[in-house]
C-alpha cells in the first residue's frame, strides 16, 4: 500500500523483495547447465513438498466439533 506521504508500506516492500529473491533462486537453479534436467525437476519437487508440509503443520487445527475458527456463522 502507498501511504499518505507517498512512501511504500514496509510489508509491501518486503513481499516484493522476497518475490525477487525466490525468482533469482529459481532462475539460477534452472539455468545451471552443470545440473542435469532430471535433478532439477526432483529438487524443485522436493522443495515444493517440504513447503507444503511446513504450511500444513502451521495451519490451525479445528476442533472435533467442526466449529469455525472465525466464530459461529450459522445465523443464530
Amino acid at each position: 500500500m502507498i501511504q499518505v506521504d507517498g512512501e511504500n508500506d514496509n510489508d509491501v516492500t518486503h513481499r516484493i523483495d522476497v518475490g525477487w529473491l525466490r525468482w533469482r533462486h529459481a532462475t539460477r537453479f534452472l539455468c545451471d547447465k552443470f545440473i542435469r534436467l532430471k535433478d532439477k525437476f526432483y529438487k524443485e519437487t522436493e522443495e515444493i513438498m517440504i513447503d507444503a508440509v511446513v504450511q500444513a503443520s502451521l495451519a490451525p487445527v479445528v476442533g472435533s466439533s467442526g466449529a469455525s475458527p472465525f466464530g459461529d456463522h450459522s445465523g443464530h
